[in-house]
């Protein structure tokens, strides 16, 4: 069997996410076979590497693999080809394992391994079908498709539910945490709902602040090193996205004009929720000297952009679009740890025969499976009804086309805001449904707004 003497990108990410992830390392090395799992001679060299130190220690190598490789390399009669792809591979992760380590999509990861070898795997069976009738050996090239087993890794492969430690570990492991981080009550209101696998959606009448809340979500988390892709659909141009952007970065209004800025809030021993403001004078407009000394401090010292922007009209693209859209960034090793649509009602419907209701339906499951597929954070959001308009506190019976949605998301949050409340700058969030986790659709938490400065909350409280 002829064998390639490089390895491609697949193998690169897979062999990164062996070295660096403890999920990864674990998963793969479960399923590790004597003559290895990857096409290339030195992919499986250092493939086997991680599993040795996997089997040892129960953790991936990170930078523990060059002390391997010196090892290695220093034992003489070793082929000056592999010794050089391996060397080379290494110093292109030197000095970053912790860096990637932190950035990995260990669930991804798992998945694309399990594809990748299998891929890998049918293309030995083949030269060895080959092969055995270029003999004329019909029987054993019968018994070699016949001994033929699936390569069981990743999304639709079967475990042991309590004998795969790896399994049993993933459960437990950091990434099972909210991929953001989020200050005060927040943290304590949102838990871990912005976790991996997770489908999370706003749910609010009209311009009550949804893109608002998700360019925050965006934010947050591009600050904190995640990868995000936003697709902002239909509601606002990529001029206007950029514009909010921009002015949250500076902190400073587009326009010239005087800003209410909340200082203070607190709530009574009866429930009244104060806030107290000051008045901010901007002379100027936002200008664009300003806008990039903004963004070149947001950048500093990143090595890869951790926020990407596609925007399409109105029910322009459609879940398989965005899906394909994400392949291609998958091409340049880039994928998401959460993904953003602003917003889902104005995605592009397939017509499902009957009522149209289903065709919402589908497009709410084939979000869910996108969120399951990454393994990403998806965050959306979605239209109240018309009676929205005058509750206090939107509920279950307030969504809009398909009540299936509520089924589909892990968590639905509902934007709530009287006439009073707008007026002195008062926002509340409440949770209209939320799986794994006790909540109360009535318990809400009050927030001071400042959407002049694209800020949708400033301080907060129970």
């Amino acid at each position: 069997m002829r064998v390639t003497s490089h390895a491609g990108g697949e193998e690169r990410r897979v062999l990164i996410g062996m070295i660096t992830d403890d999920t990864v390392a674990g998963k793969v090395t479960e399923r590790w076979t004597r003559e290895g799992l990857f096409k290339s001679r030195w992919a499986n060299l250092i493939g086997l590497w991680c599993c040795k130190h996997y089997r040892k220690y129960g953790k991936a190598p990170l930078a523990s693999i060059e002390s391997i490789y010196q090892s290695w390399a220093a034992g003489g009669n070793r082929d000056e080809k592999t010794v050089s792809m391996v060397g080379k591979f290494l110093s292109g992760l030197s000095d970053e394992y912790e860096e990637l380590a932190a950035s990995q999509n260990a669930g991804y990861l798992v998945d694309l391994a399990g594809r990748h070898f299998q891929s890998v795997a049918l293309a030995r069976l083949s030269e060895e079908i080959k092969a055995e009738l270029e003999l004329g050996e019909v029987d054993r090239a019968e018994q070699a498709r016949a001994d033929f087993r699936k390569v069981e890794l990743g999304d639709g492969c079967g475990i042991d539910v309590f004998e795969d430690d790896a399994a049993i570990r993933e459960v437990f492991e950091e990434e099972n945490e909210s991929l953001i981080e989020w200050p005060d009550n927040l943290a304590t209101f949102f838990g871990n709902a912005f976790e991996r696998d997770a489908f999370l959606s706003f749910l609010a009448p009209e311009k009550r602040g949804k893109t608002m809340w998700l360019l925050d979500v965006g934010w947050r988390a591009m600050l904190q090193k995640r990868r995000v892709a936003f697709f902002e659909v239909g509601d606002m141009s990529q001029k206007q996205i950029m514009r909010r952007l921009l002015v949250r970065a500076s902190r400073h209004p587009l326009v010239a004009r005087t800003v209410r800025k909340p200082v203070k809030m607190e709530k009574d021993d009866e429930g009244v929720v104060t806030v107290d403001h000051t008045e901010v004078e901007f002379d100027e407009p936002l200008s664009l000297s300003r806008a990039l000394r903004a963004r070149d401090k947001v950048i500093k010292g990143r090595k890869i952009p951790y926020l990407k922007l596609s925007c399409h009209p109105n029910s322009s693209i459609s879940v398989d679009g965005i899906r394909s859209i994400l392949r291609g960034w998958e091409q340049d090793e880039w994928v998401p740890d959460i993904v953003v649509i602003d917003y889902a009602d104005n995605l592009e419907a397939s017509m499902v025969a009957g009522d149209y209701r289903h065709s919402v339906n589908v497009i709410w499951k084939q979000l869910r499976r996108l969120s399951q597929e990454l393994h990403c954070c998806l965050v959306t959001a979605t239209q109240a009804d018309a009676a929205s308009y005058d509750r206090a506190t939107i509920g279950k019976t307030n969504f809009s086309e398909d009540k299936r949605k509520l089924s589909h998301v892990t968590g639905m949050i509902g934007l709530n805001q009287t006439r009073d409340e707008y007026d002195r700058g008062i926002m509340r969030l409440n949770w209209i449904v939320r799986r794994d986790d006790e909540f109360n659709e009535y318990r809400c938490l009050h927030l001071a707004t400042c959407f002049e400065l694209s800020r949708p909350f400033v301080l907060s409280c129970f």
